[in-house]
């Protein structure tokens, strides 16, 4: 496919695919989504890097509360898959419902969290799939508590009040969402 067809099919010019092709524009996610799917690719396929398909296992709801389906898949799998990067690691996604957590997300993205169990005080001031004791899981960051053992619990959206002292047994970091990929130190 020539730079003018590349153009034409993603609906730009052929100086802008030049621009992108020659690194003096940035590839960011919004420009690979749209080429790839002017050449009929995976965005990922377009920089060459491996990708892994990863269960989304279920949903986060718009009081933030997390809904997994674990039980309802056998293992690997989930309600549908997504490509991914392998460097990403062992993860699972959830589905986000709804638009209240907007502008952070908005309905229809997808996050992965790491299946990994870290030290829950290495996960303060990190976004988290969160395990009460409860039961209840529920995607927020997690904030030093008033006593040993107790956290608190941050929405993304200001509207939606801090969960105070709450008993965390368990705690997953937010690593990936397609386009924002933060690091983290938790292995995989």
């Amino acid at each position: 496919m020539t730079q003018g067809q590349l153009a034409k099919a993603a609906k730009t010019s052929q100086p802008q695919i030049d621009r992108l092709e020659s690194g003096e524009r940035n590839l960011t996610h919004a420009w690979m989504v749209r080429l790839a799917k002017a050449m009929n690719r995976m965005p990922l396929e377009l920089i060459g890097e491996p990708t892994q398909k990863v269960p989304v296992v279920g949903y986060v709801d718009a009081g933030q509360t997390v809904y997994l389906s674990h039980d309802d898949y056998a293992p690997g799998e989930g309600m549908y898959k997504l490509d991914i990067p392998t460097s990403v690691g062992k993860v699972v996604g959830v589905e986000i419902r709804g638009n209240s957590m907007a502008p952070r997300y908005y309905d229809g993205e997808v996050i992965f969290y790491t299946r990994t169990k870290p030290d829950l005080r290495e996960l303060l001031n990190q976004e988290c799939v969160i395990h009460l004791t409860d039961g209840t899981i529920y995607l927020k960051w997690l904030r030093a508590g008033s006593k040993p053992g107790h956290f608190n619990l941050e929405s993304s959206s200001p509207s939606v009040p801090t969960m105070i002292d709450k008993e965390v047994r368990l705690g997953r970091p937010v690593v990936y969402r397609p386009g924002h990929r933060r690091p983290t130190t938790f292995g995989t």
